[in-house]
């Protein structure tokens, strides 16, 4: 919980929106057991229905969506705090999948 914690406050630094009224923060992760034309893991955020970071396991790189504007810096940070937190969701999905597969 920690990092999913760390992870969203380093959200908070790289994107620029305005301050006032509510916001609202998406993420989507998809895990699809089996052999498909699409990567097995891939993790979609949003943040006030504009897609702010992408995640795709066979690249393994997180791609930042924000306005480049960013610092280079922060952008890092964020990336090194991502890649435990995304490990974390693919093993734990991961092992669902195969709990699932093998429920006989």
């Amino acid at each position: 919980m920690e990092r999913i914690n760390a992870l969203l406050f380093l959200l908070q630094a790289t994107v620029t929106v305005v301050n006032t009224g509510s916001h609202s923060i998406w993420v989507f992760p998809t895990f699809i057991y089996g052999q498909t034309q699409f990567p097995e893991f891939s993790i979609s955020v949003f943040l006030d229905d504009l897609q702010v970071l992408y995640y795709d396991r066979n690249i393994k790189k997180l791609i930042s969506r924000s306005q480049p504007n960013s610092t280079k810096g922060v952008e890092d940070i964020m990336h090194l705090g991502a890649d435990s937190v995304i490990e974390d969701i693919y093993n734990y999905m991961k092992r669902r999948a195969n709990l699932f597969a093998n429920h006989t």
